[in-house]
């Protein structure tokens, strides 16, 4: 899964979450919708406890942002987005715009 599947996975999971809460669905698709958001999850943790795993240099300062940073200890997007940005997912050239001069 690459950076932008996690994102993927994110903002799918955020719309199923919203989603199951409506008062208009049954609780079979509430059941099957929760379960979706758990797999969903899993494969998300999974890939950013391998890129910590192989990272331990960001693992490091994940592990020590996480203890001396409140804001940031109970942030899962602040964290997610700390672990992606460091990560090799990450495309370095984002926000960028290219510049061309003609001679």
């Amino acid at each position: 899964m690459s950076g932008e599947g996690i994102e993927n996975e994110r903002n799918e999971i955020t719309q199923l979450k919203e989603k199951s809460l409506a008062d208009n669905i049954s609780s079979k698709e509430k059941e099957n919708l929760y379960n979706k958001i758990d797999s969903l999850e899993k494969k998300v943790i999974d890939k950013i406890e391998e890129i910590l795993r192989n990272n331990p240099g960001l693992n490091k300062e994940y592990k020590k942002r996480k203890r001396n940073d409140e804001d940031f200890r109970t942030s899962e997007w602040e964290q997610l987005y700390f672990i992606y940005k460091q990560s090799p997912y990450y495309e370095k050239s984002v926000n960028i715009l290219p510049i061309y001069f003609s001679p």
